[in-house]
């Protein structure tokens, strides 16, 4: 799901690329909401607000470890810039393209 927030347009193919991820993931779409806004979006959004941003791909290894320190260390404010949207708004509208195509139709979350 980071490519998401890559600072590069993004292809039919990896749109399909992640919502194969996210369905073989095995959570359910409230649960994938959470990992995108709460967990990835803190510290993966700014990529996307950045002059100069990352757009070859972010380390796994360092999404995950980014990821869990984050979310265990989560602050008032970073909850509640990911609950208004300011580090998913960039994002989103892949996101929910993802989603339709990991469940098949055009129902969205949040």
């Amino acid at each position: 799901m980071s490519n998401l927030w890559l600072d590069t347009e993004l292809s039919d193919e990896t749109l399909s690329w992640i919502a194969d991820a996210v369905r073989e993931s095995g959570l359910d779409r409230e649960e994938l909401e959470v990992v995108f806004r709460h967990e990835l979006a803190p510290f993966l959004g700014p990529n996307l607000l950045a002059t100069a941003g990352e757009w070859e791909g972010f380390d796994p290894d360092w999404v995950c470890v980014q990821a869990q320190k984050r979310y265990e260390k989560r602050t008032v404010l970073s909850r509640l810039l990911s609950t208004v949207g300011l580090t998913t708004f960039a994002a989103r509208p892949a996101w929910e393209r993802v989603l339709a195509i990991a469940f098949g139709d055009d129902k969205k979350v949040g």
